[in-house]
């Protein structure tokens, strides 16, 4: 069984600010970058650890990957399957080859919606509010040929945030 948490990245600029002319460089708000580091002491006081983490290669992906690893020293793979052009098939192919039990997948909307709701249903059907900074976690029990999860919590960054 794997613990998958899944993750809308943080809160970022609009498209065209400073230094973000494409959607692709769009990088977290300062109040993004605050939120993410309370909500990763949040996530610690609730026992959650990330063993691997995958996120798009995408800036804020990245930004936030960081904020919610660092205080578990768990490094960031990036993964073209989670960003601009985002695939189901390829991420059942990431997951059944990682040998981490805990990891976490850091992506956008709407992918981060279609995931979810596959990773628990093997359908795409189900939908899920995913504010900047909302994280799920599912217990994976099978992969292959579709998953098999449950749904363990769904919670908006501020309540993950409450928690530190």
């Amino acid at each position: 069984m794997k613990t998958l948490y899944v993750a809308r990245h943080g809160e970022p600029v609009h498209l065209g600010a400073p230094n973000a002319p494409t959607d692709f460089d769009r990088y977290l708000t300062p109040e993004g970058e605050e939120k993410l580091q309370q909500q990763a002491r949040g996530l610690q006081k609730m026992g959650v650890t990330f063993e691997a983490c995958y996120a798009s290669p995408l800036v804020r992906t990245q930004q936030t990957a960081h904020f919610l690893c660092a205080p578990f020293g768990t490094a960031i793979q990036s993964a073209d399957c989670l960003g601009s052009s985002p695939s189901i098939a390829q991420v059942q192919r990431l997951l059944e080859g990682e040998k981490a039990r805990h990891v976490l997948l850091v992506t956008h909307q709407p992918f981060v919606v279609q995931l979810t709701s596959w990773l628990i249903s093997s359908r795409m059907e189900t939908s899920f509010a995913y504010q900047p900074g909302t994280m799920a976690c599912i217990s994976v029990y099978n992969l292959d040929p579709f998953p098999q999860g449950e749904l363990q919590w769904f919670l908006p960054a501020e309540v993950q945030m409450r928690q530190a």
